[in-house]
Formats: C-alpha cells, sequence, structure tokens
C-alpha cells in the first residue's frame, strides 16, 4: 500500500467525515491543487442551529457579572455544543502538529476538526499542505495511519491515487466523458505555521497572527526559545503521545487548568510535590489566551544541579484560543489540542518531548509519577463535575475573586463568542 510507514501512535477513532457538496461551475476549469475553491463549501451548522435553549442573555450578563458561572445548559445541551462548533471552533486556528512531525517529503499526520478529517502533509516541493482526508470518488477516507511518510495519497476504497499535493495522479478504469483530473484534486483548508507550530482553519475569518494576538510577544518575554522550529532547542526528542478522552465538556477542561485553589485538596500527592501551587502567577491575554507559570516545589528545586536550572520555571502554560495548550518548563515539553464531540466528551491529543540531561533520572521519574497521577486525579473532578451539571439540581454557583479570576475571563469570552445569536 502507498500509505506506508505508519507513525508509532495509535490510530484514533474519528467521527464520520463532513458532507460534502460540490457545485461546479465549469467541470472543464481546471483548478490547481493548492487554489481554494471557490464553489465548493462544506456543509456548515446554520449560524442558529435549531433547538437552542431558551437562554436569557441578560440573565447570563448578570451573573457573569456578578462572578457566578455559565448556566449549566452551556455545557450539556447538544444545540449550545453545535453553536460553539459553528462559532468558535469552524473559524479559528487549531494546532495539527509542530514541524518536527513534518520534516521530511511525504510525513503527514491526520486528524478531524468539526467532524471534517484532515490529513497536513509535507509535499515535494517542502511545502506544508491541508487537505480534507476525503476521496473525490466515494467519499472513502485516504489516509487511514495517524502519521507516517509516504510517497503518495491512496484511497485504501478503490485505489483512486493522489499526489502529495493533493491533486490526482490515478484511478483505475477511468474512463473518458467523466469530470478530468484536474478538477478531482483533494479539497484544500487553510494551513499556517508560526515558530515551529502548525495551525489549520476550515473557515478562517481572521489570520493566525490576529488570532494568537499578544502570544507571541508573551512567549518571547517569558523567555520561550521556540524548540519546535528550525534552529530551535537540539536533541528535542519525542517522549510519548498525550492522548486522553474525558466523558466532560472542552470548557471544563480549560475552566480545571486555569486555576490552581483545587490543587492543595485534589493534588495534594501529586501536583503539588513537584510544583509550588501557591506560587502561581496567572496573566488573561486578550482574544481568549492567557498565560500561567508555577515554580518548582522545594524537594525538585533542590534536586536541581546549578543556581540556573533553580531559577527554571517548574510548569509555564500558554492557552491558546480557542483549544491549544502549550506547556514548557522542567515538566517537558507537550503540546495538545482539546477536541470537543458533542457536549459531553472531549479528546485531548498532543505530544510530549524531553530536551537531553534536562533533569537528573530520579527527577524525571518524579515528575512521570506525579503528572500521571494529576491528570487521573483532574479527569476524574471533571467528569463529576459534568454530572453535576446534568442533573439538573445544579444553579450557577460563585467564583472566588482572584483565585478563579482565570476562569471568570475564560467564561466571559465563551460567552462573548456566543451571545449575539442570543440577542437577535
Amino acid at each position: 500500500m502507498d500509505n506506508a510507514q505508519s507513525g508509532a501512535t495509535k490510530a484514533a477513532t474519528f467521527p464520520s467525515a463532513a458532507t460534502l457538496r460540490a457545485e461546479y461551475v465549469d467541470l472543464k476549469c481546471p483548478c490547481k491543487p493548492d487554489e481554494k475553491v471557490a464553489h465548493m463549501t462544506l456543509m456548515s451548522a446554520p449560524a442558529q442551529p435549531a433547538g437552542l435553549p431558551d437562554v436569557d442573555f441578560k440573565e447570563v450578563d448578570r451573573l457573569l457579572d456578578d462572578g457566578r458561572t455559565l448556566p449549566p445548559q452551556f455545557y450539556v445541551d447538544p444545540a449550545i455544543a453545535e453553536l460553539e462548533d459553528r462559532l468558535i471552533f469552524r473559524t479559528s486556528w487549531q494546532l495539527a502538529c509542530t514541524e518536527l512531525e513534518l520534516k521530511q517529503p511525504g510525513d503527514f499526520v491526520t486528524l478531524t476538526l468539526s467532524g471534517v478529517p484532515l490529513v497536513v502533509v509535507r509535499d515535494t516541493e517542502h511545502q506544508i499542505r491541508a487537505l480534507v482526508n476525503v476521496c473525490r470518488h466515494r467519499a472513502g477516507r485516504v489516509v487511514e495511519a495517524p502519521d507516517g511518510n509516504c510517497k503518495r495519497l491512496q484511497c485504501q476504497y478503490h485505489g483512486w491515487t493522489y499526489r502529495l499535493d493533493g491533486s490526482l495522479q490515478g484511478a483505475p478504469g477511468f474512463r473518458e466523458g467523466l469530470p478530468p483530473f484536474e478538477t478531482l484534486g483533494l479539497r484544500s483548508v487553510s494551513v499556517d505555521t508560526w515558530r515551529g507550530f502548525v495551525f489549520v482553519s476550515l473557515e478562517p475569518k481572521q489570520s493566525l497572527q490576529e488570532q494568537l494576538g499578544e502570544v507571541p510577544r508573551v512567549m518571547e518575554e517569558a523567555g520561550y526559545d521556540f524548540p519546535f522550529a528550525a534552529g530551535g532547542a537540539d536533541g528535542l526528542e519525542a517522549a510519548g503521545d498525550y492522548v486522553a478522552d474525558m466523558q466532560a465538556n472542552w470548557k471544563l477542561y480549560h475552566e480545571n487548568n486555569s486555576d490552581c485553589y483545587h490543587c492543595p485538596t485534589t493534588h495534594q500527592d501529586s501536583f503539588c510535590r513537584i510544583l509550588n501551587s501557591s506560587g502561581i502567577h496567572f496573566e488573561p491575554l486578550n482574544g481568549g489566551s492567557s498565560f500561567s507559570y508555577l515554580p518548582l516545589s522545594d524537594e525538585l528545586l533542590a534536586m536541581c544541579p546549578s543556581d540556573e536550572d533553580r531559577r527554571k520555571l517548574g510548569y509555564v502554560q500558554y492557552i491558546i484560543w480557542p483549544n491549544t495548550y502549550v506547556i514548557t518548563g522542567h515538566v517537558g515539553e507537550l503540546w495538545f489540542r482539546l477536541d470537543p464531540h458533542g457536549p459531553g466528551v472531549t479528546h485531548v491529543v498532543g505530544r510530549v518531548y524531553r530536551r537531553p540531561g534536562q533533569q537528573s533520572a530520579e527527577m524525571t521519574a518524579i515528575l512521570d509519577e506525579a503528572s500521571r497521577a494529576t491528570v487521573l486525579e483532574d479527569k476524574a473532578m471533571i467528569e463529576g463535575v459534568q454530572i453535576g451539571l446534568a442533573s439538573g439540581y445544579y444553579e450557577p454557583g460563585p467564583t472566588l475573586p482572584g483565585r478563579e479570576e482565570a476562569v471568570r475571563r475564560l467564561q466571559r469570552d465563551i460567552w462573548n463568542a456566543l451571545r449575539p445569536v442570543f440577542t437577535t
């Protein structure tokens, strides 16, 4: 098979492909594979999905102004989830991978955003492309593996073969009278790179740089060295995939990671063993992003071999709107993305890297053990909150000024993205 050399990551289970509608103005007019196809649209959710709950926008405004949480239907209602997909996720830039995963021509990764299967690949001209992973013949998935390297892209259903730029190369039994090859290349979506990160967007409403806003400045001022970019950290090694499924709304994951009020209770012997939770710093950024950090605990500081290592922060977290995380520090280098699957399931997918010689084997073992425990503890808490929100017995509760300011800011940003639909 041409889709050979599958990567080491486990294949993910993705939702079915989005329905495609092709409206040919002139089938004989060739379309270059790297051009946007103006006469094709992805079947999107309507701007206002049917069945939206009866939401009093003035009441939601009042709740948030009073420091209370969003109403529970924002976490459990399928129509709200559909609205978020339409207004937030389809129009935003989302992290697909880093350029370390796309070093050579033929390197690829697959993902699904908003129900649309995609393959991001570096072509023979070293250009990165984001192609809809749906065969133009009868909608089969072209690339099955989660990542790897290939010479061409071949649909496993009927054998249609595409070049790495998405143009159709061959189709068994293809006869005259059918649409010309030039019109049957794989569809493409917008792709852009920034300092080693590869972002894609289905229906971008702004440029990647506009969406990033203050993030580049803050990362540079914080001393982030962009290890995934060309000329970045030497010897950076992949330490494994970061994959998890949460039976909870994506916003709960964000909220949990935006405060450390819960840390002394939930993570006393895990997160709080490796980090000093009382030293947390949180800085909200424009456009829904944020920056936060925590220093190492006294136990781990004592293991640092030099004053320079002791000054390094243990955990630094950048949340890039709407669903991208970049984490650095003594805990390692990690990126991941939150993929909502309806109101009650969130798929977390990313990758962990290590810098050679960053810490001793003893320190690495402590960090790994505490990190694994923290993930499981957070998962249990978040999924419990989802059950509570769906119970019908929860009404918006108060958030604490200062300690939960990040949660307040996040909920306000999400409400601002949805609010126009409820005011018309």
